[in-house]
């Protein structure tokens, strides 16, 4: 099945990771943390000033996935299966004593909002978490952090990446 979009399915899979993500939100039976902000970032992430917060940066910039299946019979219709890594990073600070147990708390909350649906709406063809990083605090910068990478497998049409396979 064909699928049209917009934009390029690649682009449109990490906003889903994106949207996924804003999900998180403390106060309920679900989550633990609560972040300000959740958004893509071109960039220096050191630079960010509202904390809690998490970024999604894709590891490559969009179009210059890696597509190592080549091409593959899909449907009857030439396709290709790409795979696109993304990073998230979180980033809290707090009072010293809690930090390492909230960074933590962060990470879990990410694996549970990514992991409700692996197939970014169907788009995708399964959502895997490949690392994760915890970067402590110390007593002279109580900002802990936190990477998750992830892969996302996908498939479009060869000619058009916009069509979803």
């Amino acid at each position: 099945m064909t699928t049209t979009l917009a934009e390029p399915v690649e682009i449109v899979i990490v906003n889903d990771v994106i949207a996924a993500l804003k999900t998180i939100k403390s106060g309920n039976d679900t989550f633990y943390t609560d972040p300000r902000r959740i958004y893509e970032l071109y960039g220096n992430a050191l630079e960010i000033e509202e904390i809690p917060a998490i970024i999604v940066t894709p590891v490559k910039s969009p179009g210059s996935h890696d597509c190592p299946n080549g091409l593959e019979r899909v449907d009857l219709t030439l396709a290709i299966t790409c795979v696109t890594d993304v990073s998230i990073g979180g980033a809290l600070h707090d009072d010293f004593s809690e930090v390492h147990k909230e960074i933590r708390r962060m990470t879990v909350d990410v694996r549970k909002a990514l992991l409700v649906d692996v197939t970014r709406n169907g788009l995708a063809i399964d959502t895997k978490i490949m690392s994760i990083d915890i970067f402590e605090a110390v007593q002279s910068q109580p900002v802990a952090a936190a990477e998750l990478v992830i892969t996302i497998p996908f498939r479009h049409q060869t000619a058009d990446p916009t069509q979803a396979q």
